[in-house]
């Protein structure tokens, strides 16, 4: 019966034993390892999210900037506004050009052809 009692004693010991080297070379190696997979997962999903939050931002802006145009250009040439919205710029501008030639003051162009300049300018494709 002594014998059953030391080998008891034994298993326990290489128990404790196992169980301490197992935790000091595993298990708090691959913790740390876990931990730090899941520091970095956390840092690109919050610099997706700053992406998406930035891109929205621009998105925003440029439509912004671009009912600015609109508003411009309502406000200098009302009567041309509606026709260049519709149909392409370059089209519209050019039938407009052969219909009212002349009928645009030289400060009036002038002033459309600054804010559309600086508006493209500002505009990042």
């Amino acid at each position: 019966m002594k014998a059953i009692d030391i080998t008891l004693l034994f298993q326990a010991c290489n128990f404790f034993i196992v169980y301490f080297v197992l935790r000091q070379f595993v298990f708090v190696p691959a913790m740390k390892i876990i931990v730090k997979k899941d520091t970095e997962e956390q840092s690109l999903r919050n610099a997706i999210d700053k992406a998406l939050n930035q891109k929205q931002q621009a998105e925003n802006q440029k439509s912004s900037k671009w009912l600015s145009i609109k508003k411009s250009l309502h406000a200098l040439i009302p009567h041309l506004s509606s026709k260049l919205f519709k149909v392409h710029f370059a089209d519209a501008y050019k039938q407009q050009k052969k219909e009212d030639s002349g009928t645009l003051s030289d400060q009036k162009k002038q002033k459309m052809k600054k804010v559309i300049c600086n508006t493209l300018m500002d505009v990042k494709l």
